[in-house]
Parts: structure tokens; sequence; C-alpha cells
């Protein structure tokens, strides 16, 4: 019933948040971070959201259960990943425009969250898989897992509104003191 319920959230969320960002995208890439090199890693970084959302249901399902050791073993593996991709893929985008690496780098959060889920959905029980998560709506279920999840979740969104106008504020207060658009995005 979480996992359900929990998947319902964040779709909702997900379709909610990818669509803000890519109406507001360009509007953020060219007015507020004024420089339009930004554009693409503002979507590339859309696209990692499912990702990271449905590996946190998958972790908080293991965190409930007091089962730490996929979360640990998940980890690992995605920091191997990760610095094999950097390792591989990285030095041939040297060639590419700053945006093209940034971009590239972000979407390894992809690979990595994708292979994080992979990862972690061996490790559930034989009684939770893909045929028998059915998605329905429980409305008490629903408000239990709000109960528990907006405190938690309101505390870390007042946090990334911060790091989300840290870079703009940065620009801007840079900008005005005469740098250039090349030496900010370097």
């Amino acid at each position: 019933k979480v996992i359900s319920n929990s998947l319902i959230i964040m779709t909702i969320l997900n379709t909610i948040l990818i669509s803000i960002t890519l109406l507001a995208s360009k509007y953020i890439s060219n007015n507020l971070l004024q420089n339009k090199y930004t554009l693409l890693p503002i979507i590339s970084l859309t696209l990692t959201l499912p990702f990271i959302s449905l590996g946190y249901i998958i972790k908080g399902y293991f965190y409930g259960k007091q089962n730490v050791i996929p979360h640990m073993f998940t980890n690992i593996t995605e920091q191997i990943i990760k610095l094999l991709l950097i390792l591989i893929i990285l030095p041939k985008l040297t060639n590419y425009p700053i945006n093209i690496q940034i971009s590239t780098l972000i979407l390894f959060n992809v690979i990595t969250e994708l292979s994080s889920c992979i990862i972690m959905y061996l490790f559930l029980p034989k009684y939770i898989s893909l045929k028998n998560i059915k998605i329905k709506y429980d409305k008490e279920e629903l408000k239990s897992l709000l109960n528990i999840t907006i405190p938690q979740t309101s505390s870390r969104l007042i946090g990334n509104i911060g790091y989300f106008f840290e870079p703009i504020l940065l620009t801007y207060t840079l900008l005005k003191t005469n740098y250039s658009h090349n030496y900010i995005t370097k």
C-alpha cells in the first residue's frame, strides 16, 4: 500500500515539477542566470527527477524495514558506475562545449539511479514484484503517508529553494561586478 500510494504521489509531483521546470527553463536560463548555455543542463536536471524519486521510494521501503544492506550496496555500486562513466566518457567530451559536458555529467545520475533501482528491486521480497504492485488510491494510507512525509519534505524543500537561488544570486552579483559570462560559466 505504501509503495503504491508513494508511486501516485511521485507521479503527480514529478509531472508538476517537470512541467514547471521545462516551461520555465528558458526564462531561468536567459533572464535569471543570464546565460543561454545553462538551458541544456536545466533540462537535463528534469530528466533525473523520476529516477531519483523512484530510488527514494525503494530506499524508503528498506529503511522502514530497517534493512540498510541494499542501500549500502547500491551506494557503492552507484559510485563505481559513476566513476567508470567519468573515466571512460568524460575524456571524450573535452572537445564539446561546457554545457554538453555538464549535461552529460547530470545524465550520469539517470544511469546510476536506474542501476540503483534495479539492484534494490533484486533485494525486494518475492511477494513485491512489478506484477503484484497495483497502483490504487487508498485515502487513509495516503493521508498517513502525507502526515509523515510533509514535515520531512518541507524542511528539505526550504533548503533546496535556497540552493536554487544561490547560483542565480551569485551570477547576478558577479555580472554586476563586471565579470564576463564566460568566466562565470567556468
